[in-house]
């Protein structure tokens, strides 16, 4: 078990008589099952719908499916937890990275480097900026933009379902 330092760099001995520093990411990433379809670079959030044939449906915190942050119909979804790190079919398992630096995140247009990120209000659209005042807690910040729409985007990601 290595060493892993609070302020984020460490040294560790190369080999050859130098020392290479250690940088932390402290990425996590969870397999969850999706009840939808999910693009790699899609924002997700917890599915807690339940079917009509019971009210203790098994399954709750387990279930993803793509986070829509439109307020007024979606509040069930409208909380990002996580980037997928793949492309995830209805009713399988997938990985989805809940804190760290994440390379695969799609964010809908360009926004400043720094921002706070949210889902945006059409499942599987990329991530918009954070605004005062959002229901939402933020999901993470936008440390590199890449291409609008596009998993090449760079987020420090906050995982704020403690995952």
């Amino acid at each position: 078990m290595s060493v892993s330092k609070v302020d984020g760099i460490g040294t560790r001995k190369d080999g050859s008589g130098g020392a290479t520093a250690n940088f932390e990411n402290r990425a996590r990433s969870v397999r969850l099952h999706a009840t939808e379809a999910i693009a790699k670079g899609d924002l997700v959030a917890f599915d807690f719908t339940l079917d009509s044939s019971s009210e203790q449906e098994p399954g709750h915190g387990i279930r993803i499916r793509r986070a829509d942050s439109n307020d007024t119909t979606d509040d069930e979804f409208s909380q990002g937890i996580g980037v997928a790190l793949e492309t995830i079919s209805s009713g399988s398992v997938g990985s989805v990275q809940v804190s760290g630096r994440c390379n695969v995140c799609k964010v809908k247009a360009s926004i400043d480097v720094g921002l706070l990120i949210k889902p945006n209000t059409t499942p599987g659209d990329g991530a918009i900026a954070y605004a005062s005042g959002d229901i939402q807690l933020p999901l993470g910040m936008l440390v590199k933009f890449g291409t609008a729409d596009t998993a090449d985007s760079q987020v420090l990601l906050f995982n704020p379902a403690n995952l």
